[in-house]
């Protein structure tokens, strides 16, 4: 596989749980690794690419016909989209106020009016 770097750590998988949108999560236990490991793990947070499971070491030989992931970008989860609405809603008003006070106090607002409508 010229140019794609495949990164190997022991592990063992500790839960697997089904999700709202029909996925999969997968947790895994990996063994104690260098901060070079480390640093490369972190880097790949968040990414798309390939899990690769086997019980024996996996060698470069194993994963040579890998095909290209093509994964489409999820929509983004509405306590997300709700809080990227209130950055906007803070850069247009609110500047001077440190945006966590903004925010918590916009949440607290939001939280009360849908109190009010539980009654």
């Amino acid at each position: 596989m010229p140019d794609k770097k495949i990164f190997t750590a022991q592990a063992f998988i500790s839960k697997i749980s089904t999700m709202d949108d029909k996925t999969l999560r997968v947790s895994m236990d990996c063994q104690e690794m260098s901060g070079a490991d480390e640093a490369v793990l972190f880097s790949v947070r968040k990414k798309a690419g390939w899990f690769l499971f086997s019980e024996q070491e996996i060698k470069q030989e194993d994963v040579a016909n890998l095909p290209d992931i093509q994964i489409e970008k999820s929509e983004k989860h509405p306590s997300q989209r709700l809080r990227a609405c209130i950055w906007r809603l803070w850069e247009l008003t609110d500047r001077k106020q440190d945006f966590e006070v903004f925010y918590r106090v916009k949440m607290d607002k939001i939280i009360e009016w849908i109190k009010t409508k539980l009654n």
